[in-house]
């Protein structure tokens, strides 16, 4: 079983270790965003310059906090609209890589992540093929 298949079988049984906000706010952006905010791309296998990353669970998508949940106040950790408006959708190598400074415990974090995808995806969208 896969480390993100055991993650996901722990939350099942145990939630998420945060607040019953925060998980209504990630179940319900994960209803509304079924993208990428860096790469315009669902989640499943992707083609062209990603084909090399297709392997599995690297193409997830996760919401990915941008101000870190330890950082927020109580009031703001239940907070299901505040919570909702601090998540950005990233497939899972991009929330690694790029959110968490490639930083393999996820210690790290980009406080302009929304700004970094935003310009990756103005760039993705000028290429042609």
């Amino acid at each position: 079983m896969s480390i993100l298949a055991r993650r996901g079988l722990a939350r099942l049984l145990f939630g998420s270790g945060r607040t019953p906000a925060w998980d209504a706010a990630d179940k319900k952006y994960h209803q509304d965003h079924k993208t990428c905010e860096m790469c315009d791309l669902p989640a499943g296998p992707l083609g062209g310059w990603d084909t090399k990353l297709n392997n599995g669970n690297q193409t997830v998508l996760e919401a990915h906090d941008v101000r870190p949940y330890h950082l927020l106040t109580p009031a703001q950790q239940n907070d299901e609209q505040f919570i909702y408006d601090n998540l950005i959708m990233l497939h899972w190598f991009e929330h690694r890589r790029d959110a968490h400074c490639g930083d393999p415990n996820c210690l790290q974090y980009n406080p302009k992540i929304r700004v970094t995808a935003a310009v990756v995806l103005a760039a993705r969208s000028a290429c042609t093929f």
